[in-house]
């Protein structure tokens, strides 16, 4: 006949319902008593009358063990029904003051792991807009908090977030306001008009951002991955260090132009950026891009496919059955390397004579195009022949001895002789002779995309083996201008922070292997953005379908023998994002496909 309160302080012991911090331990005494009284709670919480005094208990207890235990032992005895009378309750209690926070996350995280998403999701949406707009001086920081990790868990779209930005805005004076903040504009980065300034007064690391994100992702993935559909890591790969580019991700994002190219790319973009699936594949792309001397299912080269790739975007073609040719001087370099292969000078000398004038997009000049001069003096006469080529990315040869990157670079652009079978023709002696040859960057791109030859043709094997030669990776890369107007690597001599021209690392496509045509490829990186130094011990690994975070400098210190640095991606400081807004509309089929894989996952599917 005793009421289930008497019941509890006749089984913990407790002489009156005066209960302090010095009391907790009691909590653990017994657990039997623990038990039942927990049991009574959950009954009186699914009926909704839990009284203000009654809660305290709740409120009180503090065990991690003990609530998560509660929670587990509450949801499988409750209906959907009486689960939502039970937040509803808590949530009552809580605004009248009660501290009930760490018991509202606890059930919600526990309805999480049992992969009751659908309730989730209605329960957060109301719960974060009763607790921000019911807030007692006496709640009110523990209120936020609660809405804020509420928020969190609201991962499958940006709506509820962006329904109460306005309100959130007014509260970011509070930490867990501005760190919350910050997290949700890392996931959905492309509502920059709605956002303003908010988004540029960053005060967290990406690493602690992405972690923060991760602990409370329903679907428990850092990032969304691409299956692999026969051989297609090396487009895998490419995509998704192509992805990392913030400026060039939103370019293609926002760009209206009908190329069924830039068309699937932004499909594939908006899927990477706001779909909860662990992978899918993004075939149609694939096969949009593939060259057409790409043996399907066989392994190929993700640098021949990047430059293929540039060419079919900035020529407007959308078709991988007869693009348009590259043009003159975009192919990376004096030094071709690996892209330089005999099917690739045959297929654009086939199609020379397609028209390359009309172009519906310069998004790839915008962002990759840099302009480098190639200058040769004849010995003989003297007469310089100078000539500007404009590059996407530059090839750049590697030797067996280690080096660096910024070495890579240096040897590059170092004064060259040519002689013996090297000699140059010169026009003013019209015969061959010795000459120097000197190249120089005389304009730098927004993004440097950099290959390391490591391949050369082994005539024994009859493939191109691999170079394992040591390369040290910077994080941060400068170079210095001359009063010539051109670029070089800044040293410790010549670097000025104040005029120098800096890129920050934000992706990096490993080989692993030991030849083109074998072998696996996987990337590196963090959305350009937000790339600081410390992206070598803090990024993602995208490999294929799995994406993991990685907390260690795996660059320059890789696991396996064979995994070397292949495509670099630099990002140039400061970044500019473009204060833009995607349509609600435009997200629709990718939250409608959140939905019905959260659905599918309750269901075990």
């Amino acid at each position: 006949t005793s009421t289930w309160l008497e019941t509890y302080f006749y089984y913990s012991g407790l002489t009156d319902q005066t209960l302090d911090a010095s009391d907790q331990n009691v909590f653990t005494a017994d657990q039997v008593a623990l038990v039942t009284t927990l049991k009574l709670i959950a009954s009186k919480l699914a009926q909704g009358n839990l009284s203000l005094a009654q809660g305290s208990i709740l409120s009180n207890i503090k065990d991690r063990t003990v609530i998560d235990t509660a929670s587990q032992e509450f949801l499988h005895a409750l209906t959907d029904s009486d689960i939502s009378q039970c937040f509803d309750n808590l949530l009552a209690l809580q605004i009248q003051g009660l501290v009930l926070s760490h018991w509202v996350l606890a059930l919600t995280k526990c309805l999480s792991s049992n992969k009751r998403y659908m309730l989730v999701i209605q329960l957060s949406e109301r719960l974060v807009e009763a607790l921000l707009d019911n807030r007692t001086s006496s709640s009110s920081s523990d209120s936020v908090e609660l809405a804020c990790q509420l928020l969190l868990l609201h991962q499958h779209s940006p709506f509820l977030f962006h329904r109460h930005f306005t309100k959130l805005v007014a509260l970011e004076s509070e930490e867990c306001i501005k760190k919350t903040m910050q997290c949700m504009m890392l996931k959905y980065p492309h509502f920059g008009r709605l956002y303003g300034k908010t988004r540029n007064t960053a005060m967290f690391s990406w690493h602690e951002l992405q972690n923060m994100l991760a602990s409370f992702n329903m679907s428990s993935n850092r990032g969304v991955g691409f299956n692999n559909m026969g051989n297609t890591c090396y487009f895998n790969s490419l995509v998704q260090a192509m992805w990392l580019s913030v400026p060039f991700q939103m370019d293609v994002i926002f760009n209206r132009v009908e190329s069924s190219i830039l068309s699937e790319m932004r499909r594939v973009f908006l899927n990477l950026s706001y779909s909860v699936r662990q992978s899918f594949s993004p075939d149609t792309l694939f096969h949009v891009v593939r060259p057409p001397w790409f043996s399907f299912g066989s392994q190929q080269d993700s640098a021949e496919l990047l430059r293929h790739m540039f060419d079919l975007i900035s020529s407007g073609s959308g078709s991988s059955g007869t693009p348009n040719p590259l043009q003159e001087g975009l192919a990376g370099g004096r030094d071709l390397g690996s892209l330089e292969s005999s099917k690739y000078r045959q297929y654009y000398s086939a199609n020379k004579d397609i028209n390359t004038e009309s172009q519906p997009s310069q998004i790839i000049t915008k962002h990759f195009q840099g302009v480098q001069e190639v200058t040769i003096v004849c010995d003989t006469c003297g007469t310089p022949s100078s000539k500007e080529e404009q590059f996407l990315f530059l090839s750049l040869p590697c030797g067996k001895d280690p080096t660096s990157l910024e070495g890579l670079i240096t040897s590059s652009l170092a004064t060259e002789h040519l002689s013996h079978e090297n000699q140059y023709h010169c026009e003013t002696c019209t015969t061959k002779s010795d000459a120097i040859r000197k190249t120089t960057l005389n304009k730098m791109p927004n993004t440097f995309i950099f290959t390391i030859n490591r391949f050369s043709y082994d005539k024994e094997l009859k493939c191109r083996s691999k170079l394992l030669t040591k390369v040290q990776i910077p994080a941060v890369l400068r170079f210095t201008p001359q009063s010539d107007s051109t670029f070089t690597i800044a040293t410790t001599e010549t670097s000025d922070t104040t005029t120098d021209v800096v890129y920050q690392l934000y992706g990096t496509v490993v080989h692993s292997g030991s030849t083109t045509e074998s072998g696996h490829y996987y990337t590196y990186g963090v959305p350009s953005s937000y790339s600081s130094p410390s992206i070598l011990s803090h990024c993602l690994c995208f490999n294929d379908s799995r994406v993991t975070y990685v907390n260690e400098d795996l660059v320059n210190s890789p696991r396996g023998s064979m995994d070397t640095p292949y495509l670099l991606f630099y990002q140039r400081l400061p970044t500019e994002i473009p204060p833009l807004d995607l349509e609600v509309g435009e997200l629709s089929e990718i939250l409608s496909s959140n939905v019905r894989w959260l659905q599918q996952q309750e269901q075990g599917h």
